[in-house]
């Protein structure tokens, strides 16, 4: 199949993939007519490039902007290496820039060395630029000052954040201001979700590229979590320890602020009742119980709670917070300080808008720390539609290997009633994939027992022992996890067998920090790479069973343990109300509990094979993923190739033996 003939000057390789063909073509004629479009397309078809060759004569013809939205860096990396491709051999050039988060940007250590959250860092920036110049960012000063001469010269068509901050240093400007003076003279802007799912940074954004949303173009690319990623955007939560602290702080400003101070003692007197509660109650670890959004209301206004208390509230931890920051320069001291005050007005802010507010809901949540149970009160988002629907006003298209079903994405996200949609079929070969799903066994929690746990460990070190390189074994649960690779079965792997074993963890169960994660899965990669094996334990839905990558050598096989259900709980009982009212009660627990689960199952089965040319096993340790009402919504890729097999020793030994890796 051909591709339209206006999109060839920007396919930059010889050969069509199969389905990318018919992704092209779709594409292209649903951003030439203005219309919305959603499509569910494995990894292999080569996404990327498909957009881009669909969307660049459109836009460039239209006058239109590309916002490509992308979820990690690496793939913002990606977008702009193929626009690189494409401009050495299309006649037109297209412009294009990356654009990462003010805190990925800045390069005054001062400021980096004072703050820990990015929102910290953009009140902190933003009170340097309202100083007097002798007393301002010296990189935004230098900035504006040259700001005409700077932006004149610079003449870079695709510039990535690293060539922002290389010509930063090298100029001794403002990066980040330097990116948002070129946004408007681009043809491409490829950034993160976060400009478009935030509705400040929205505004903000869309005042710097100087267009409407209409003028625009919207991609975004591995969609799938886009709906929760959405929702967790406008959630918050204020904890007790958090409320204390801010008491601490207001005590130390100047001037009267008694009905701030009243409305800090009436949620730490709350958190703490409702904490002795919970404590004297025996109640289960991490257990949740909503609150009466009526009463707090009406309490909130007896104490004289309004918008103006609450501005005043995120003012005063602003100033909280800028006044350590100085007496510490003053002191020549480095350290990072925060505003529980500005955190405690910020949340109040939501809880204001959302008490009466349909589309969230509000919880107490009791976690067990280290040292000490942590009590929470959440403002839950429900709905991604309010924020997302805005953005329909341009023309929207969602991309992900892991949509189906591409109607209820829809549904969540909030597509108009017209819209282009398709799942492309996959461009693996089947003989490159052994896909293998067990009946007869379950991790349903009524049958967790020692027995299951040990017929588990058994199909797993089948798994280990017939695989020629790096096993991925992603579980359920982190609960399902610790019970599997008990001390028993890890010095099995480590000692008898020789084998390396990395495991994820739960935040509350080991201080695990995004670097040390990144530093455990290049070690498991290169090990892989090597030509050893390694095996790694993860969750569906964990940090690495999405959003990273296992090709070739650095995943020969990944296990699914178990069918990923959430774990029952008020929210999201709340969820699926939410989801009667607004799809009806057939829809309500598939859209709440069975797609988020099969969704997670489909990202994970999905690591080893990233690349046309990939070998690999996927293999389903529970009979759930037999079920048709199950197998419909998984990948195609997968179910075109599965084979059930029983529950019995040996088999799966067996069927790996007779695979090709």
């Amino acid at each position: 199949m051909s591709i339209p003939v206006e999109t060839r000057p920007f396919f930059p390789f010889a050969k069509v993939r199969p389905g990318q063909a018919t992704l092209i073509t779709k594409l292209y004629q649903a951003v030439k007519t203005n219309k919305h479009s959603c499509f569910d397309a494995a990894n292999g078809i080569g996404k990327t490039v498909s957009v881009l060759a669909s969307t660049l004569p459109v836009i460039l013809e239209q006058g239109k902007l590309l916002i490509y939205c992308a979820r990690t860096h690496s793939q913002m990396n990606r977008v702009l290496d193929e626009i690189q491709l494409i401009n050495e051999k299309a006649p037109l050039k297209t412009s294009a820039i990356s654009l990462k988060g003010k805190k990925e940007m800045c390069i005054n250590r001062t400021v980096l060395d004072a703050v820990t959250s990015s929102a910290d860092l953009i009140d902190y920036c933003n009170s340097l630029k309202g100083r007097k110049p002798s007393e301002q960012c010296p990189f935004f000063r230098n900035f504006r000052e040259q700001k005409g001469k700077i932006t004149k010269l610079f003449n870079k068509a695709v510039c990535s954040d690293q060539v922002l901050i290389s010509e930063g240093y090298q100029m001794q400007i403002c990066p980040y201001e330097l990116s948002r003076s070129l946004l408007s003279r681009v043809d491409v802007v490829i950034t993160t979700y976060n400009y478009l799912i935030h509705p400040e940074i929205q505004r903000l954004f869309f005042n710097d590229i100087n267009r409407t949303i209409s003028e625009c173009v919207i991609v975004f690319d591995e969609s799938h979590n886009l709906p929760d990623i959405a929702m967790n955007a406008n959630s918050d939560y204020i904890s007790l320890n958090s409320v204390l602290r801010a008491k601490k702080e207001l005590k130390t400003m100047e001037g009267s602020h008694e009905v701030i101070e009243k409305v800090l003692d009436f949620f730490a007197d709350y958190l703490e009742q409702e904490l002795r509660r919970y404590e004297s109650s025996g109640a289960r670890w991490s257990e949740e119980h909503g609150i009466n959004e009526i009463i707090l209301r009406q309490k909130l206004v007896a104490l004289g709670l309004n918008e103006g208390i609450i501005q005043d509230a995120i003012a005063l931890g602003r100033q909280y917070r800028l006044e350590k920051i100085k007496m510490f320069e003053d002191a020549g001291t480095k350290k990072r300080v925060n505003s529980s005050l500005n955190k405690f007005g910020r949340f109040l802010s939501l809880l204001d808008q959302s008490l009466d507010d349909h589309c969230y809901f509000h919880e107490l949540e009791f976690v067990k720390g280290k040292k000490q149970t942590i009590v929470r009160l959440h403002a839950r988002c429900l709905d991604a539609r309010p924020i997302l629907v805005p953005l329909f006003n341009g023309v929207v298209s969602c991309l992900s290997g892991t949509l189906r079903p591409v109607k209820a994405f829809c549904q969540l996200v909030g597509y108009p009633s017209s819209y282009t949609q398709g799942v492309i079929p996959s461009p693996f070969r089947f003989q490159n994939i052994c896909c293998l799903a067990m009946r007869d066994i379950s991790t349903r929690y009524a049958v967790r027992t020692p027995q299951l746990y040990s017929i588990l460990r058994g199909h797993l070190r089948e798994v280990i022992e017939n695989t020629p390189g790096n096993v991925g074994i992603f579980c359920a649960s982190y609960e399902i996890l610790s019970k599997i690779l008990n001390y028993s079965f890890r010095r099995y792997l480590n000692t008898d067998l020789n084998i390396p074993v990395f495991r994820e963890y739960q935040d509350l169960e080991r201080s695990f920090s995004s670097t040390q994660n990144e530093e455990m899965i290049q070690k498991f990669k290169k090990i892989g790479r090597a030509g050893k094996k390694a095996v790694l334990f993860g969750v569906c839905g964990g940090r690495n069973s999405e959003g990273v990558d296992f090709p070739g050598n650095e995943m020969r096989t990944v296990v699914i343990v178990g069918f990923p259900l959430l774990r029952p709980s008020i929210r999201l009982e709340a969820l699926e109300t939410f989801y009667k009212q607004e799809f009806g009660e057939e829809l309500a627990r598939l859209y709440a509990y069975q797609i988020p689960a099969i969704r997670k199952s489909n990202q994970a089965a999905g690591r080893p094979i990233r690349k046309i040319d990939d070998h690999g096993a996927i293999i389903f340790l529970d009979e759930r993923f037999t079920y048709k009402k199950v197998r419909k919504y998984l990948a195609s890729w997968l179910t075109d190739t599965m084979r059930v097999i029983p529950n019995e020793k040996g088999v799966i030994a067996a069927r790996l033996k007779e695979f090709d890796f």
